[in-house]
């Protein structure tokens, strides 16, 4: 993800209104094979998508990590009591902050402290885990509770004994609560009694509640709504660490995937290059049994020796790096007979993972990058990993790097306007096809003209609040285009996936929340992916008509397995058209059509108001062809099974 972008100057494009009605007729002979998993995901920790999204964790700023620590949504309770960050009794190395809870020696009944989440807690009548760590001279009852911040409703408590001695000791704890709340204005709080700890403090640290996590996750796993939202999608892979938060944003800071391995105390904070600490919960073997869970390919991309403020690696120092990135896959793919391989099965993971793409670095033709990883920074990662894994397939992060060898992927990025991205609908026809590409992220970001849902990003930037109905109609006509052309395009991926409400860096994003499942929207580009995704086949087919593209646009393909056609279609700015479709090899089929719309073009699904429509319509075969209505800045599949 580029913090800093171009936006292409949106061109002024005048269609003529198309005739009544369009002939497309479906060669039954098949074309270019795809590569399987065309439509897939991104994911970067940008907008508080990890900590305080889709990792589900619900305590905000847990062990006080971070370059400087302070107590963001800690607050005391009681007035004898007084919360302080404290740096003279680490827990571990890795977490070497606590929070010091003093109390007074006139204290009495029972005090502690509270945590509002992230923006809220939601309390519903699932189990939750939570776990503590405290030290100091106490030895009696804590109480956990989950209750209102607004007026006090406590939804569950649970009584923990405790005997502090002076060393640090973990409690953990499971408790289900009796009823759920009517929203996620709650807070968790640790009381315990005063009279027992006067004049004196106690030490806390990583303090954790953990919700039912999706697919029975577990700790560390995924937050149930966001991540059934993305397993619904059906895409076929998953892009990560993504985007800059792999690089970071100054030395010595970028993501250390080794430090993002073992028990949570032994993880330190990564200060990510969007504003905030990432907890590093999320690492490495939550991203593959995220994978795993979910049945995605892996792209895995390294860090290749570029931070965000221009610092670059020199040659001479850049060896430890590309060390690095083979530690990384020898961990992930290597037997027990490895260093690497031995530390993942002490962790639980005896079989190896499969890596079978990785790309070095990250938009490496911005910040001044370009020159190092054209003269040497690609070719030593890519030398190194293809000398010890030569069948791996090797992605170069910018199109704009010469002289790859043959087969290496491309990475193109691309955020733009509608009007200008429908243009590039051939952008790829005439590439030279010894480079397959990868779209690794796209997305319209931006209105062709000043109209709502735009919002003013930096002083005459526009930017769409949300992803708009023209906006997905011109991502659609993108990747019909990059369909066309599955012998070249091997995926495609929308950018940014999660946008938290409360505190974000970057607009529009694929789904929006809050800590309130309520506010979870899935926006119109949402349904584009899952519609695509969901309706690809593993051949192109070609598509015969006396029409031209524009406004209308189509694409077809057949999957063999399902033995079942998708043709797709999009209607930009034009009149509402029937497309009849003819399959000569076809004397019968049962016929799907699918359609995404909304009421204009500016539409756009915001929390609790979802302007889009999904519709599904078996479609009668009438002659020797189906006929369906595709109307003005609507999106169209019509499946049909042999």
């Amino acid at each position: 993800m580029a913090r800093i972008i171009t936006v292409l100057r949106a061109l002024s494009l005048v269609f003529l209104s198309v005739e009544a009605s369009v002939h497309l007729t479906i060669n039954s002979e098949n074309g270019n094979a795809t590569s399987g998993m065309l439509f897939g995901l991104m994911y970067e920790d940008i907008n508080f998508s990890g900590d305080g999204g889709l990792y589900a964790e619900l305590i905000r700023n847990r062990a006080l990590q971070g370059p400087n620590p302070d107590l963001t949504a800690w607050h005391s309770e009681g007035a004898s009591v007084t919360l302080n960050v404290d740096k003279s009794e680490p827990l571990s190395d890795a977490l070497p902050n606590v929070l010091r809870v003093d109390v007074s020696s006139a204290a009495s009944g029972k005090v502690g402290f509270s945590n509002e989440g992230y923006w809220g807690i939601p309390v519903n009548t699932d189990q939750y885990k939570a776990s503590f760590y405290v030290k100091g001279d106490y030895t009696g009852d804590v109480e956990l509770s989950l209750r209102s911040a607004i007026d006090g409703t406590v939804f569950s408590t649970k009584t923990v004994s405790v005997r502090a001695n002076g060393q640090w000791k973990k409690y953990t704890t499971r408790f289900t609560p009796g009823k759920a709340s009517p929203n996620a204005n709650n807070t968790f709080t640790i009381m315990f009694d005063a009279e027992k700890v006067r004049g004196k403090s106690l030490y806390f640290n990583l303090i954790s509640l953990f919700p039912k996590t999706w697919s029975n996750s577990g700790t560390n796993g995924l937050r149930v709504d966001l991540a059934e939202a993305i397993d619904e999608i059906g895409g076929k892979f998953l892009r990560f660490p993504g985007g800059n938060n792999l690089e970071g944003q100054s030395p010595p800071y970028w993501w250390k995937w080794n430090e993002t391995l073992g028990d949570l105390i032994d993880r330190p904070a990564y200060p990510g290059p969007w504003g905030y600490v990432n907890t590093l919960g999320l690492g490495l073997i939550e991203y593959m049994r995220w994978t795993d869970l979910m049945g995605l390919e892996p792209l895995l991309a390294v860090y290749a020796g570029l931070y965000l403020d221009g610092t670059f690696i020199t040659e001479e120092d850049l060896a430890p790096y590309v060390q690095s990135a083979l530690d990384e896959l020898e961990f992930l793919t290597g037997s027990v007979d490895t260093h690497w391989g031995s530390y993942r099965a002490s962790l639980g993971y005896p079989e190896p993972w499969v890596i079978r793409h990785v790309e070095i670095g990250n938009e490496d033709n911005l910040w001044g990058g370009l020159p190092s990883y054209q003269n040497y920074r690609f070719n030593m990662f890519n030398d190194a990993i293809k000398a010890k894994y030569p069948d791996m397939t090797i992605i170069a992060s910018t199109p704009e790097i010469t002289g790859t060898p043959a087969g290496t992927w491309l990475d193109f990025h691309l955020y733009d306007k509608p009007d200008h991205l429908t243009t590039l609908f051939g952008q790829f026809d005439n590439w030279d096809r010894q480079h397959p590409v990868l779209v690794g992220e796209l997305a319209v970001i931006a209105p062709n003209e000043p109209n709502k849902p735009e919002v003013e990003w930096t002083p005459g930037a526009l930017r769409l609040a949300y992803p708009s109905m023209i906006g997905a109609v011109a991502e659609s006509i993108f990747f019909m285009g990059c369909e066309r052309n599955a012998d070249l395009v091997q995926g495609i991926a929308y950018a940014p996936g999660f946008q938290n409400l409360n505190s974000y860096q970057w607009v529009p994003d694929l789904i929006s929340f809050t800590a309130d499942p309520a506010d979870t929207t899935l926006s119109i580009s949402y349904y584009l992916q899952k519609l695509f995704a969901q309706n690809v086949g593993d051949n192109t087919v070609a598509v015969e008509t006396s029409e031209d593209f524009r406004p209308l646009f189509w694409s077809a393909t057949y999957s063999q397995k399902h033995r079942e056609y998708y043709v797709k279609m999009a209607n930009y700015n034009g009149t509402s058209t029937d497309i009849s479709v003819h399959i000569p090899a076809l004397r019968n089929g049962k016929a799907t059509w699918t359609t995404l719309s909304a009421p204009d073009g500016h539409s756009y699904n915001s929390p609790r108001n979802v302007t889009s429509k999904w519709t599904e319509t078996e479609i009668p075969k009438s002659g020797d062809s189906w006929t369906v209505t595709l109307d003005n800045l609507m999106i169209g599949v019509l499946k049909i099974q042999k």
